[in-house]
């Protein structure tokens, strides 16, 4: 299928999407397991960061220029549970959803290039993700994170997608750079 197709494709699934209480609470349930993701990206990276602190301070020279990534993704395990092709090709080309935790340090060029930002900033917490499909009555109490926003608005997910994926495919990526 073509971008154009799959494009299509979500618009159509999401018109016919049941509103239902229970489609509600898996959203939500999605959504919560997003949000603790978030919180583990943030705490290895900063673990990793504060180790290598250590053996910088120690006196260890490899550790005098880094980049530490984390991000989010999504990677469906069990492909019986895929919508076919439609669903497999979504996974393959459009799974990581846009914002990371980044620290990069440079000695020789003064400390620290990109500090551990807050939580919070890293992955846009503090703004309302909560519009376009998402600007319901049912979400009011409740943020809808960026990675959420990215997939469903921004992405080729439908809401009908969301409810086949298990929050359990949902991984985080960490990406280590020595300079």
């Amino acid at each position: 299928m073509t971008e154009k197709e799959l494009f299509q494709r979500k618009i159509k699934l999401n018109k016919d999407f049941e509103w239902n209480d229970e489609n509600v609470r898996r959203i939500l349930n999605f959504n919560d397991a997003v949000l603790l993701k978030y919180v583990e990206a943030w705490e290895k990276v900063e673990h990793i960061d504060r180790d290598f602190q250590k053996l910088r301070n120690d006196g260890s020279k490899v550790y005098e220029n880094y980049r530490i990534e984390a991000e989010i993704v999504y990677c469906e395990k069990d492909s019986d549970t895929a919508n076919g092709e439609e669903l497999n090709w979504l996974e393959e080309n459009h799974c990581y959803a846009g914002n990371s935790v980044v620290v990069e340090f440079d000695a020789d060029g003064g400390g620290y290039v990109h500090p551990l930002e807050q939580l919070e900033d890293c992955f846009l917490m503090d703004t309302s993700w909560n519009i376009e499909i998402f600007d319901r009555l049912e979400f009011k109490k409740k943020k809808i994170s960026y990675f959420m926003h990215n997939l469903f608005c921004d992405g080729l997910f439908s809401l009908e997608d969301l409810l086949r994926m298990d929050w359990k495919n949902l991984q985080v990526i960490v990406r280590i750079e020595m300079m």
